[in-house]
């Protein structure tokens, strides 16, 4: 599903819920991001490793080269000594960073690639295999209610779509009615019409409260399904927050010369809440979120509509207009027209084609301005008594011309 589709639906849409199609693969990327944070977080581990052996090397290097000036110089007696114990400290200090260097390889790097190759394995295309098998599960749980969501989106476009049509019959039936050109035999031609699209619009709006009741009974099974889908993930997940939170505590176990460098450290790393970690994301981004079941919809007709060909002569179907008014009182209102009426041109009805626009122009040989030129609709903007609206482009003259 599509954001559009959502948008038809429900009418807005934000952050998808999980319950939305196929928003089910932020969890699923989570089970596929592992490896990469498996890898991420050895990377980091191994590096660390690293500056400590290289630390370790210029402790030893620069104890060397002071000891051999020590002993050749002219420092003598207890003051001697006093140097050499700087310089002793520094290789034991060398020592000790080696050996942080050592534990951080055995206890940590080496314990995390192991972990990360038993738990998640490679297919033959190089995607996470537990990932596609999460992915897997959770199309065949979706894939009943995507069924039922499609009908319903299509059942509910019929319906506005007959709607639409319904309305437009409607306007043609009462301007024909009123129209004293229009025969009896017309105008009964487009009572017909629509009592026809009455019809139509009734076994859409039928159909579509049909489909909305379906996947509402199926709501809870389909819940159902994909929670029990989602709790393998949250599974996958835990463990692998419980392994890391474990490894870390490891690295400072390794790293903890000095209790009052590394206090901090380790309150940061003991806060480490697995439990709540993965019961926070479920709320943001799992089962937690809101779910929008589908409701019926009643049609509200839309600001104008127009039921027109391009490519119709006068005498076939009139053409319903909803105009939309806009006053010309205040200059600085949104999306008023005004310009000067000796810039326009002025137009009059035709005097042998009959308009049919709702409270407009509906008069032969009306005066009224042209504010554009025809559209690729054949229809152009106008204005009369204050009024802005559309026009069709054949039924008007210029009195220029």
């Amino acid at each position: 599903m599509s954001p559009s589709d959502s948008s038809i639906l429900n009418g807005e849409t934000a952050l998808e819920s999980f319950w939305e199609i196929g928003q089910y693969k932020r969890s699923v990327r989570r089970i596929e991001d592992a490896p990469r944070l498996c890898s991420e977080l050895s990377l980091l581990i191994r590096e660390r490793s690293e500056i400590e052996a290289a630390y370790a090397k210029s402790l030893q290097q620069w104890s060397k080269k002071w000891s051999e000036h020590v002993d050749k110089g002219v420092e003598y007696g207890s003051a001697q000594e006093a140097w050499k114990a700087i310089l002793h400290e520094g290789r034991s200090k060398a020592d000790l960073h080696l050996q942080r260097r050592d534990r951080l390889i055995d206890e940590v790097f080496n314990v995390i690639k192991i972990w990360s190759k038993d738990n998640f394995h490679k297919t033959a295309f190089g995607a996470v295999k537990e990932g596609k098998e999460i992915e897997e599960a959770f199309k065949r749980a979706q894939k009943p209610w995507a069924k039922l969501y499609g009908k319903i989106l299509k059942a509910k476009r019929e319906y506005f779509s007959s709607s639409r049509m319904e309305r437009s019959a409607e306007n043609q039936e009462k301007n024909a009615a009123g129209n004293p050109e229009m025969s009896r035999e017309q105008v009964k031609k487009f009572h017909e019409k629509m009592v026809k699209c009455q019809t139509e619009r009734q076994k859409a709006e039928e159909e579509y409260r049909k489909t909305v009741s379906a996947i509402f009974d199926y709501k809870s099974t389909y819940q159902a399904d994909m929670m029990q889908v989602f709790k393998r993930c949250q599974e996958l997940e835990l463990k692998r927050l419980k392994f890391f939170k474990e490894m870390l505590k490891g690295a400072h176990d390794c790293l903890n010369m000095l209790n009052s460098i590394y206090e901090q450290f380790l309150s940061t790393v003991t806060s480490v809440d697995a439990e709540k970690d993965v019961q926070n994301w479920e709320k943001e981004f799992g089962p937690g979120m809101p779910f929008n079941c589908p409701v019926f919809e009643t049609y509200t007709p839309e600001v104008r509509e127009i039921v027109k060909k391009r490519n119709k002569v006068a005498g076939d179907e009139p053409v319903v207009l909803l105009s939309k008014r806009e006053s010309i009182a205040d200059p600085n209102a949104d999306n008023c027209l005004v310009e000067p009426l000796d810039d326009k041109s002025k137009m009059t009805n035709s005097s042998d084609v009959t308009t049919h626009c709702i409270d407009e122009w509906d008069e032969s040989g009306d005066i009224f301005e042209k504010l554009g030129d025809e559209d690729e609709q054949g229809w152009c903007k106008g204005r009369k008594d204050g009024i802005t609206g559309l026009y069709p482009a054949n039924y008007a003259v210029d009195l220029k011309a």
